[in-house]
């Protein structure tokens, strides 16, 4: 089987996919991998040769190997996982609101680009879980109990990639609709 993995900076060395590829290649499988954002690649080439069996991607929210793979689906070409389920799931804020549209109890969910604007969030839905709103494979995720805690730079939620400089935030309410428990 001939694979296209397309892995991001951010996951060039995380087990998956690095271990997933060398298990695959011990197997006698063709892997390729792209790395979107760092290497040149000619799409109109790679998406319309059909080359390979499937395409992998591995990727931070709004990442390039997110459209990248969108346009091996566009082509025809069999994406791992479907090309059109990615951003629903990697994007938390749209992920929210899907779940919340099809019935699903979700916590009450912010979505912020300054950290200072979640102060406004009153004191008495705390804790919240904050998160960096474009994904980062749990990095940079905290429960933060209390307004004070959102306070000084050392405590300030990353963005992308852990980069501290990278605002976009979502916070959910500690504890969800109907009794669920506090996301921890």
């Amino acid at each position: 089987m001939r694979l296209c993995f397309l892995v991001e900076e951010q996951y060039r060395h995380d087990g998956m996919p690095v271990e997933v590829i060398h298990q695959l290649r011990s197997w006698g499988h063709h892997v390729d991998v792209l790395r979107p954002g760092s290497t040149l690649i000619r799409i109109s080439e790679r998406v319309q040769t059909g080359r390979h069996d499937a395409w992998v991607l591995k990727t931070v929210s709004g990442g390039p190997g997110l459209s990248l793979l969108e346009a091996a689906a566009t082509a025809g070409l069999t994406t791992i996982d479907d090309a059109r389920s990615v951003r629903g799931v990697r994007d938390k804020v749209l992920a929210a609101a899907i779940g919340r549209n099809h019935g699903l109890p979700m916590p009450v969910t912010y979505a912020a680009v300054q950290q200072e604007s979640l102060r406004e969030i009153p004191a008495a839905e705390y804790p919240l879980v904050v998160k960096p709103a474009d994904g980062s494979s749990g990095r940079a995720v905290r429960l933060v109990t209390s307004p004070e805690q959102l306070t000084g730079r050392h405590d300030r939620p990353a963005g992308r990639g852990g980069d501290a400089d990278s605002p976009a935030l979502r916070a959910q309410l500690g504890s969800g609709p109907q009794g669920l428990q506090r996301r921890r």
